[in-house]
């Protein structure tokens, strides 16, 4: 296998989850749930063999960037705050 490559997708990999963050921290969220949604998605389909896992890596990184630029607007009605989200983290910890 060519260590190249799999430095490729290691980087390429790292990049989409960094895309991820940073959506999130801009409070995104629904930008966030449709682009893990396409990720897991293209992860199903391509599972299983290398090539269909690189395929499944560059693809998620190109929607990623995409929704960066051009954020989804028919998941508009969610309008989810960030502190309902945090407030709903912090339960959850409590409870465990």
């Amino acid at each position: 296998m060519n260590e190249t490559l799999v430095l490729v997708l290691i980087v390429a990999a790292a990049f989409a989850f960094l895309i991820l963050k940073y959506k999130f921290e801009k409070g995104r969220y629904a930008d966030v749930l449709l682009d893990i949604a396409i990720m897991s998605a293209l992860t199903y389909m391509f599972h299983g063999t290398f090539t269909g896992m690189v395929v499944a890596v560059g693809a998620s990184v190109l929607v990623s960037l995409y929704l960066l630029v051009f954020p989804p607007k028919f998941l508009s009605f969610l309008n989810i705050e960030k502190e309902t989200i945090m407030k709903q983290i912090d339960d959850l910890k409590k409870g465990l």
